[in-house]
């Protein structure tokens, strides 16, 4: 049965370089939550200052994402709750579409922090029922923010886009998913960070952050297919020096201090990470790291026919890397199977400066199927179960 769309607006906007976060807020009076609002931006460069709260479906299209822009400026400093640029939110018995397509939303370039303390998201999306993001460049840079925050999302579409995040701090990703998340295939982007935090995160926040109250709940993660991507961590040359953390995350986020934690079940089901081409060309710890909490189930968790690749600066005096990393405190005996990647390094394991390490495979309580994986670089020779190690 077709979904019923009661009330309609469309606005183009054709005039650049005007502030359009007013004109988009006006464009939106009296329609309803089931109703649709579609912004159609022409060429040129368009700016969001502010807040813009979209409660119904929405479509914002672009020319090209080439030549059309939506720069986001610093604007005021808003409290924990106004955390968003773009906000498409739909309710628990409501849920909405959204596309974004054909356009670029980018922060405004800029030499100091923005958002220490506040951190944003440039596009913030709450119980959608299908999510299309196609062929948009959004990039971050310097600021704590992330690029997309979905929340309770379902039937996400992210491909053709350059996804690009220098958040230069502790905090701020690409795309996070938190919540119920079905049914994902994020493919043929290019990824693109440096900070810390999580390019690319599956995950179920352990408290409530926003005014949606999404509190602790049993939730499902399934279905999510990550293929065909450049992915890339790399600094660039104005940012400090730091050692990130994990960048792509699955994982039940709940603290063991919890009341709830006893409670909440995750299911984690089909969750593939394939054909990916990932240089690491600055230090970070982690690359994949996957938990299971203790009450979360699991099937069919693959990583396949990746190519990886660490040049000499992916490796830092006193800094330990791990390659994958799975820990399972469920109990669960559904292998994770990790088969056919590549890995070729050229990143010091010993340096006169003091001692580095680096592990392909790290495992805690966790079962695994690990065949054909091929490494060679600096330190390699020999053999390990699933492993071809190549001098």
């Amino acid at each position: 049965m077709p979904e019923i769309i009661t009330s309609f607006v469309q606005r183009s906007f054709t005039t650049p370089n005007v502030d359009v976060t007013q004109d988009m807020i006006n464009a939106l009076e009296g329609i309803s939550q089931d109703g649709q609002a579609v912004f159609i931006f022409g060429e040129g460069e368009f700016f969001i200052s502010g807040l813009v709260p979209i409660n119904c479906n929405v479509r914002i299209i672009g020319s090209g994402c080439k030549s059309s822009k939506i720069t986001i400026l610093e604007g005021d400093i808003f409290d924990q709750y106004d955390d968003y640029f773009i906000g498409c939110f739909g309710t628990p018995s409501t849920r909405i579409n959204v596309e974004i397509s054909n356009i670029e939303i980018s922060t405004q370039d800029h030499s100091t922090m923005w958002w220490n303390g506040v951190e944003k998201h440039l596009i913030k999306i709450t119980f959608a029922n299908h999510v299309k993001i196609h062929n948009i460049i959004s990039r971050c840079s310097n600021a704590v923010c992330t690029n997309i925050d979905m929340r309770v999302c379902s039937n996400i579409s992210v491909t053709g886009c350059e996804l690009v995040n220098y958040n230069n701090s502790q905090a701020g990703g690409i795309l996070w998913m938190r919540h119920d998340t079905r049914n994902v295939q994020i493919t043929n982007n290019r990824i693109v960070k440096y900070g810390n935090d999580e390019m690319i995160a599956f995950w179920l926040p352990s408290q409530n952050y926003d005014q949606n109250q999404l509190t602790p709940a049993p939730g499902v993660k399934e279905n999510i297919l990550i293929a065909d991507n450049d992915i890339v961590y790399e600094k660039p040359e104005w940012a400090t020096d730091i050692i990130a953390g994990v960048q792509i995350s699955l994982f039940n986020d709940y603290n063991p201090n919890n009341p709830d934690v006893d409670v909440v079940k995750i299911k984690f089901s089909n969750f593939s990470f394939v054909n990916n081409r990932i240089i690491i060309n600055a230090p970070i710890t982690n690359l994949i790291g996957i938990t299971f909490g203790a009450n979360d189930t699991h099937d069919r968790i693959v990583i396949s026919n990746n190519s990886v690749t660490c040049t000499d600066r992916s490796s830092a005096q006193n800094s330990h890397f791990t390659m994958f990393s799975i820990t399972d405190k469920s109990g669960c005996k559904a292998p994770v199977i990790v088969e056919d990647n590549v890995i070729s390094s050229a990143a010091t394991t010993i340096d006169q400066n003091g001692y580095s390490s680096r592990t392909l495979l790290q495992l805690t309580n966790s079962s695994i199927i690990a065949s054909g994986n091929i490494y060679s670089g600096i330190g390699a020779g020999g053999n390990v179960r699933g492993c071809h190690l190549a001098a």
